[in-house]
């Protein structure tokens, strides 16, 4: 497995260029092994892992707040750790119009980008077959979700909590924190408070204070 953070190692690694000793280490690996091999299938089986991160993609929440989530991806199984379940993943549902006017119910949800897909979601919010569809795209989401992604490739059955998955919940639990702490994250070493510092110079929408 490869992601997204191996690429920069690998183009410095096919160009034969040393990576300054001086500057932060990179966080990837180089994949070059394997696109010069001539085998198929696992080319390299020490990569049993890749891991991923969000913090926020827009104005979406309140104080523009993030919504935090690391992940850990294997073969067969994703977990995700939401470390604020409380908000809302997709952005705030209901957003102000003006200084203090709220807008309609549903014209929030900025963390999906404005597309015929979402305003058909809403549109359509009613609609028994398509509810689930759109409640999957919206609504809060447990701190932690599982998906066997080899049966469930479209990850819509989270597996936390079922007995017959307790061991592999833990085991790539430990697996995601231990990688955290090695790469000295921030939502493990402190809370991660310093996300919601930063300042956006672009616009900020507001949003109804939480309850």
């Amino acid at each position: 497995l490869i992601g997204f953070v191996d690429i920069s190692a690998t183009i410095l690694d096919l160009a034969n260029v040393t990576y300054p000793t001086d500057k932060p280490g990179l966080s990837g690996r180089s994949f070059r092994d394997i696109l010069m091999s001539d085998k198929s299938g696992i080319c390299d089986p020490s990569r049993t892992a890749v891991f991923s991160a969000r913090e926020r993609h827009s104005s979406s929440r309140y104080n523009n707040w993030t919504y935090p989530q690391r992940a850990i991806r294997t073969a067969d199984y994703l977990l995700i750790h939401n470390f604020r379940p409380e908000r809302w993943p997709a952005g705030a549902p209901q957003k102000y119009e003006t200084e203090d006017k709220l807008g309609p119910e549903h014209g929030g949800y900025h963390d999906i980008d404005a597309c015929p897909s979402l305003t058909y979601l809403i549109e359509n919010r009613n609609n028994p077959e398509i509810a689930p569809f759109f409640h999957a795209a919206v609504d809060k989401r447990p701190e932690y979700e599982l998906f066997n992604i080899k049966v469930d490739p479209a990850c819509m059955k989270n597996l936390t909590g079922k007995p017959e998955f307790q061991s592999i919940q833990q085991d790539l639990t430990v697996k995601l924190n231990n990688y955290l702490k090695e790469t000295d994250d921030p939502r493990v070493l402190d809370g991660g408070e310093i996300y919601e510092s930063y300042k956006r110079y672009s616009s900020i929408r507001k949003f109804p204070a939480p309850e």
